[in-house]
């Protein structure tokens, strides 16, 4: 028999394809090319029971069906997160994505860097799901928060954590937050809570380090009513035994930065980014004091 099937409460499994089925109210079984033949609720239901009891509810198939993980590795897993994603199977990705994550994978903010997810985190109830397993997963010393794909200058933003005696805090979670180039942080609606497009999360460095790869983000939409704020990136730095941080970084580069503006962020102990420019990719490095 060179087909199978798995047959559940959601649908019916074959050969890698996912086929919506009446539930438990059908069972299905693969042919030699791997297609669905249908028998409907008309099969006695001893049978039925017999077959559940049996365990024969997942046969053997030439290929592993789409709703089992044996033998995946969390690389594998996150590949067929992505692929479910581009083609707008949005559970299955969140729960292959979730088990990649649950794995190990090295890379959580990758999500963000792989332009097939975008289905996925255009979906605010999704991408409130994906922000948790993101948050939970935080291992990464270089993050993706904007992907390469979208528009905007790319920008390299390096954060160092120290302690009161500049001795660096390794291990310390940071998590950043933007907007896009046109100053959204997700597709404008005006009722909707905080649930940003544009996030990463990791934890810094032996050396206090952490790096997130992103594009320069825009000053705030005409919707946000802010017009003078300045261009920044939001950032929660936790460490336990330490005063949280949970405020913004701006560049020392911002036009609206000017002598007077520069005064009043410093005094509010807003972080300044030091920025060089060239190459097409702006570098912003700032350094960041937590107190005990």
């Amino acid at each position: 028999m060179s087909g199978a099937f798995v047959a559940d409460g959601e649908g019916a499994y074959c050969t890698g394809e996912f086929v919506r089925t009446g539930g438990w109210g059908e069972l299905l079984g693969c042919d030699r090319g791997g297609a669905l033949n249908g028998y409907n609720g008309s099969m006695k239901i001893p049978m039925l029971l017999a077959l559940l009891g049996l365990g024969l509810v997942i046969v053997s198939c030439l290929s592993a069906p789409e709703s089992t993980t044996h033998g995946l590795s969390a690389a594998e897993l996150f590949e067929r997160a992505a692929r479910q994603a581009a083609v707008g199977r949005l559970g299955a990705a969140y729960e292959a994505l979730e088990l990649s994550f649950e794995g190990g994978f090295a890379r959580p903010s990758w999500v963000q860097g792989d332009a097939r997810f975008r289905k996925l985190l255009d979906a605010p109830e999704w991408r409130r799901r994906v922000y948790s397993l993101v948050e939970g997963a935080a291992r990464e010393h270089r993050v993706v928060v904007v992907g390469p794909e979208e528009r905007g200058e790319r920008l390299v933003l390096t954060v160092r954590v120290v302690d009161e005696a500049g001795r660096a805090l390794a291990g310390t979670r940071v998590g950043f937050v933007q907007t896009d180039a046109d100053g959204y942080y997700q597709a404008w609606q005006p009722d909707e809570m905080w649930n940003p497009r544009w996030f990463a999360m990791g934890v810094t460095d032996a050396d206090g380090w952490i790096t997130a790869e992103t594009i320069r983000p825009g000053y705030y939409a005409p919707e946000y009513e802010a017009p003078d704020e300045l261009a920044h990136v939001h950032l929660d730095v936790v460490r336990p035994g330490f005063r949280e941080f949970h405020g913004e970084v701006v560049f020392d580069d911002d036009p609206r930065l000017e002598a007077a503006r520069r005064r009043e962020v410093e005094a509010a102990s807003t972080p300044i980014a030091t920025v060089e420019t060239g190459g097409g990719t702006a570098r912003a490095t700032v350094r960041l004091q937590l107190s005990r």
